[in-house]
This record gives C-alpha cells, structure tokens and sequence, in this order.
C-alpha cells in the first residue's frame, strides 16, 4: 500500500500535467484561462492536499490523526 509520500509525490508531479491539459483543453474551447501566481499557488498546494486523501484508510496518516483530532 502506498504511503502518504508516495501520495504526494504523485500530487507534485501530477499537477503540472494536470495545469497544462486544462490549459490546452480550454484553448481549443476558445475560452480564456490566465491564472495568476498566487492562483497556481493555492491550487497546488490543495491539490497536493487532495492527493493525501487516498491515504486516510491507513492508520498512521497525517490526515487521518488530524480528522480524529477535530472530530
């Protein structure tokens, strides 16, 4: 079972891939898509966030403790 570096390993590669096929995908639509900095900036950093969801079923993931913490 993969654990959360591996999950988030393939969060910061996978989004430059994903950045790039929306890009391109909202070229051929003709529609604008010109994200600023701190856009990219946040969304990566909840993107990679996302990528550690997968990881919540193990039982010593971050995200895991910090959700039984607020919970």
């Amino acid at each position: 079972m993969p654990n959360l570096t591996t999950h988030l390993r393939i969060g910061m590669i996978s989004y430059p891939v994903f950045l790039f096929i929306y890009g391109f995908v909202s070229k051929l639509l003709n529609k604008s898509f010109s994200p600023t900095p701190i856009e990219i900036s946040i969304s990566y950093a909840v993107f990679i966030l996302g990528s550690d969801l997968p990881d919540v079923d193990s039982s010593n993931a971050p995200l895991r403790n910090l959700t039984k913490a607020i919970s």
